[in-house]
């Protein structure tokens, strides 16, 4: 999980109530107000930025005055999204009844790595990939 040198100006942070359905809105606009990435890094960091706070929303074991975190970097080559919630860590493969499960497969598959860290207090992980011109390091579908 090491992390690159971070851009000035470009990081966000919010704090978020565990019961906030409205949170993943939330932090879609306030990571909309990163500059110098083009479109399609904007159109990926919004989607991992919704999932994953979605996910903390619904998932995380409820405590009293729990919190959701966000933090999103913008690194020399890369957009660093953090989430971290109470939760002590889980297994990210859906079972095979399990309702919805494929929020983590869409990070997955837009993020160049992406990881979940246990312990007293759940982190997941992502980083966009970035060329030199702020657009995503990943190839087209």
């Amino acid at each position: 999980m090491a992390s690159g040198s971070k851009v000035p100006g470009q990081h966000v942070a919010r704090v978020f109530s565990q019961g906030d359905r409205s949170a993943p809105r939330e932090a879609r606009a306030a990571v909309a107000a990163l500059t110098g990435i083009d479109e399609r890094a904007r159109h990926d960091l919004l989607i991992v930025v919704s999932e994953l706070v979605a996910n903390a929303v619904r998932h995380a074991p409820h405590v009293p005055t729990g919190e959701i975190l966000l933090t999103v970097a913008r690194e020399a080559e890369a957009l660093r999204v953090e989430v971290r919630d109470p939760g002590y860590g889980f297994d990210p493969s859906p079972g095979p009844r399990s309702e919805g499960g494929l929020g983590l497969r869409i990070v997955e598959r837009i993020a160049r790595d992406w990881g979940i860290v246990g312990g007293g207090r759940t982190l997941v992980w992502c980083e966009i990939g970035l060329t030199p011109e702020g657009g995503p390091s990943r190839p087209s579908p």
